[in-house]
């Protein structure tokens, strides 16, 4: 990984020239991605930025190289700072009264604490703060090490997040972070890794939003919507979530359609909905 820094350190350099033509402006933008997906801990994140990116472009009547060079700009800003959080060597004794560098200006550590996951121990710490691109927002970042911690895996989606938790399932182990997204939707932050002891990563990222897309509609009873975030439960075995239905008629705040259970399983690297429950009454 030491090298895939410095290698991404290097394309950075030559990605902050300015391009010459609309074409050059959209190769500006993948090499941008493709530098800052080689170090970010969560290239799935990165994966979905990018179908939003080209959905965006392709609206009728977009701009479409001040998109890419919007989104370009943003890239390298994020590879710039994953790479720079990757080189960290972060003193245990710092964790309580110091932020560790993920890109929040500003920055305050909210709580933190540390895991025991196998015999291992994963230091974590919760921050608030501030970004050029969203503002307020919290993040969160998880540590291995003794004495020299190395950051894992970092984030800041969120506009809050809870401490994380450990979870087993099928005999797998698996850590998450709660978090929520400002805005009236509540949208879900969290973030999913899971544990390979012996590994290098130790943690890889599990797919949490696809699911969305790709498994919600045929699930849904006819007439039903799901318009904002979830709450997942990460306590057992068995992977749910809770949500309010909404129907056409409803307002934002109101939803009238009655609860329900999501039932998911983790197949491969992505969260997998398999069921939905609806409550037996409204």
């Amino acid at each position: 990984m030491k090298i895939a820094t410095l290698l991404v350190s290097s394309l950075i350099v030559g990605l902050l020239t300015t391009a010459a033509t609309p074409q050059d402006e959209r190769s500006r933008a993948e090499a941008a991605f493709a530098a800052a997906r080689a170090v970010s801990p969560t290239p799935l994140r990165l994966d979905q930025d990018r179908r939003s990116w080209l959905q965006e472009r392709a609206f009728e009547g977009a701009v479409v190289a001040e998109v890419d060079d919007l989104q370009a700009e943003h890239w390298i800003a994020s590879a710039a700072r994953d790479a720079r959080t990757r080189a960290l060597a972060v003193r245990t004794t710092s964790l309580p009264d110091a932020c560790v560098d993920i890109g929040l200006s500003n920055c305050s550590t909210a709580t933190g604490g540390y895991l025991n996951i196998d015999g291992r121990r994963l230091s974590w710490q919760l921050q608030n703060g501030v970004t050029p691109e969203d503002g307020t927002a919290a993040g969160y970042v998880l540590l291995t090490g003794d004495d020299r911690l190395r950051a894992e895996v970092w984030g800041h989606a969120g506009i809050r997040y809870e401490p994380p938790t450990v979870m087993r399932v099928e005999g797998q182990t698996y850590v998450a972070i709660p978090g929520r997204i400002a805005g009236t939707g509540a949208y879900n932050a969290d973030a999913l890794f899971r544990v390979t002891p012996g590994a290098d990563p130790l943690l890889t990222e599990i797919d949490n939003e696809t699911w969305r897309d790709a498994d919600l509609p045929a699930l849904l009873p006819t007439g039903l919507e799901i318009w904002k975030g979830v709450a997942f439960n990460y306590d057992d075995e068995s992977l749910t979530a809770r949500t309010s239905l909404w129907t056409s008629r409803d307002g934002n705040c109101c939803p009238s359609g009655g609860q329900a259970t999501l039932v998911f399983e983790i197949r491969g690297g992505r969260l997998v909905l398999t069921e939905l429950l609806k409550d037996a009454t409204p």
